[in-house]
């Protein structure tokens, strides 16, 4: 069993460090993080306790070192240490009392186990995309869930195999067979590897009382961590800044475990006291300046790429160069500036919502995306989109369906609801692009996928030109478009159709004479002359002109 616990600690260690990076401690997962952090305390101490109960000399100096924390409490820190002890100094009073500590303390981790887990299924478990998971789009335990698991287990039992047949005893120390001398101090007391960094950090700082605190903030900056980072993105993948100072927290973590194994001269001393400024500046300071600092970055990076997703559009105001109409009920309207939207999508690569905007060029809203390689477009928004949230644009087959995510026509199930649709995989979207729409996959075969429109029109998926069509390699999006209100709109008044560049319809002796043939004049023009249209063309005989037979 001497193995088990190194391989445990290792297995936790990574589990938190994995919890860090993509942001387990963030809403709603808060109270999941809370009581995993309780949990790990809980260990050290039943760790601390069982390495006591041996009674080699390095578990002995150990504990006496571990049990003099308490003296940095003023007034009652010595009555408190001889109240554990159970006398002046370490006896088989304190050995029975570490032993009944270390038999109950597992009880209390196995409920809180629970409890941990219990929280977990209620608020559901996390991804690597930061997607809020609901009841549309979680998957299964088994077998998604239960492999995964499981080949990790089995990669951890073949390297514990290793290590308990070959090397049982390479995390035992050597001075901790020797039986506990209180004469006889060892030259250097190292503890376990497990407590190796914190150590380190303790060792750096010469004095007793100041080294004691900062080891012990060391530890419960673990719970502030969720007050500390506001960061509106959860995983560190998109957050590139934030992601290189991860990696040098963790090396600057193995780093002290490092130190701490050594003697305490120098330069060890000097390197301890630098590693423990970073652990401490990770939580306090880098973390919240980076989220500033990304938060700055990302608002400069969308300035510029906004610059270039727009462009100004050349209005006509519905005459030529004679200043003649050629166009009726058209002027300039309001000034308007035309998107680029992106029917294409970057494959593969995932994306989170920056905005959603209005876009006066089209009924449905739109999107502003960033993809993970920092490229920003814009996407015909889906219903119930909202911004934070992370989708990708795939051609593999998706684990989850949520609305919102792209992927080809061959791995959506039979019956959704779709939008946005390709007629093949280098085409961009041609199809369901207004506010409010979607269609329907009804059935898959030959490479034909069919789709009911919401004008019951049925698009032959065969690639033939003279054919609508979307083969199953075609891509659309899941769910309908957004703004699912439009047709409810109206106009109001006539002011409003003004600013759209709707001219008003008025009649043509109304008009100026180089507007319209009826146009001009002092008042109302005589019937004397033959009626014609808009282009002067006589419209007297014509069959709207012709007299009713009696």
């Amino acid at each position: 069993m001497l193995m088990v616990h190194h391989f445990f600690f290792f297995i936790v260690y990574v589990h938190i460090l994995k919890g860090i990076y993509y942001g387990s401690y963030y809403f709603p997962r808060t109270l999941v993080w809370f009581t995993g952090c309780i949990i790990y305390v809980l260990m050290m101490g039943t760790a601390f306790l069982g390495y006591v109960l041996p009674w080699g000399q390095m578990s002995y100096w150990a504990a006496t070192v571990i049990t003099n924390f308490v003296t940095v409490i003023p007034f009652v820190g010595k009555d408190i240490v001889y109240w554990i002890w159970g006398g002046y100094s370490i006896n088989n009073a304190t050995l029975n009392r570490f032993f009944s500590l270390h038999y109950l303390l597992p009880f209390v981790i196995a409920v809180l186990s629970a409890y941990h887990i219990i929280q977990l299924h209620k608020s559901g478990g996390s991804n690597e995309l930061g997607i809020r998971a609901n009841y549309m789009n979680k998957i299964s335990f088994y077998p998604y869930f239960l492999l995964k698991d499981l080949f990790g287990i089995l990669i951890v039992l073949f390297f514990f195999s290793i290590f308990l047949f070959f090397f049982p005893e390479a995390f035992n120390h050597s001075d901790n067979y020797i039986k506990a001398n209180p004469l006889v101090t060892p030259p250097h007391i190292v503890p376990e590897w497990y407590f190796l960094p914190l150590y380190g950090i303790l060792r750096s700082i010469l004095n007793k009382t100041y080294g004691i605190i900062i080891m012990f903030v060391s530890i419960i900056v673990l719970f502030l961590l969720p007050f500390v980072d506001k960061s509106v993105i959860k995983n560190k993948t998109f957050k590139p800044l934030n992601r290189s100072l991860f990696w040098i927290f963790v090396f600057n973590f193995i780093f002290l475990g490092y130190l701490g194994s050594q003697t305490p001269v120098y330069p060890f001393i000097e390197l301890g006291l630098i590693g423990a400024h970073f652990h401490l500046l990770y939580f306090f300071l880098f973390i919240p300046v980076s989220v500033l600092f990304e938060i700055n970055k990302r608002i400069l990076e969308r300035k510029l790429f906004i610059s270039s997703l727009f462009h100004t559009k050349i209005k006509s105001i519905g005459r030529d160069n004679t200043g003649k109409i050629t166009v009726y009920h058209k002027e300039f309207g309001h000034k308007k500036l035309f998107r680029f939207i992106d029917f294409l999508y970057n494959k593969n690569i995932p994306y989170i919502i920056e905005s959603i905007e209005y876009d006066p060029n089209r009924s449905s809203f739109i999107n502003l995306i960033s993809y993970k390689n920092g490229i920003y477009s814009y996407i015909l928004a889906t219903e119930n989109n909202k911004c934070g949230n992370f989708y990708i644009c795939t051609t593999k087959m998706i684990d989850f369906l949520k609305n919102g995510n792209r992927t080809l026509l061959l791995n959506i199930p039979i019956g959704s609801i779709i939008h946005n649709i390709s007629t093949s995989f280098l085409n961009k979207s041609q199809y369901l692009r207004s506010a409010g729409v979607y269609g329907t996959l009804l059935k898959k075969e030959n490479n034909l996928a069919y789709i009911k429109l919401p004008s019951s029109t049925k698009i032959y998926s065969k690639i033939n030109i003279h054919y609508l069509y979307s083969s199953l390699f075609g891509l659309a999006t899941l769910g309908r478009t957004s703004n699912i209100y439009y047709r409810n709109i109206k106009i109001g008044k006539a002011g409003r159709s003004r600013w759209l560049g709707i001219r008003p319809t008025v009649r043509g002796v109304a008009m100026n004479p180089i507007d319209h043939p009826h146009g001009g004049g002092e008042g109302k023009k005589s019937k004397k002359a033959s009626p014609t249209n808009k282009w002067g063309t006589v419209i007297k005989f014509s069959r709207k002109y012709k007299r009713k037979k009696n």
